[in-house]
């Protein structure tokens, strides 16, 4: 199954539930930080949902990889490009 934009869904919508069930959703000012292998799919996807439901995201860039330097940084630009100012990119 995947999104709009050919990303994989992720179960992040169940994570991100679960997480403000618990009193840490975006109202609270949750920030979630985000790291993983496969930038350009699991870790973009994931973030970027977060991103839309009003979490503040930050994406640690030196723990994200994909399978080549030309796929990591594909997912790093969709990362810029599609989060906005709501994502904070962290070398």
């Amino acid at each position: 199954d995947v999104d709009d934009d050919g990303l994989p869904r992720a179960d992040a919508q169940t994570l991100l539930q679960q997480l403000s069930a618990r009193g840490y959703g975006p109202a609270e000012g949750t920030q979630l930080s985000f790291m993983g292998v496969v930038t350009n799919r699991c870790v973009a996807s994931s973030l970027l949902h977060a991103a839309t439901l009003g979490y503040r995201t930050r994406c640690l860039m030196g723990g994200c990889r994909a399978a080549n330097a030309a796929a990591h940084e594909k997912g790093l630009a969709m990362i810029r490009e599609k989060g906005g100012d709501g994502v904070e990119m962290v070398e």
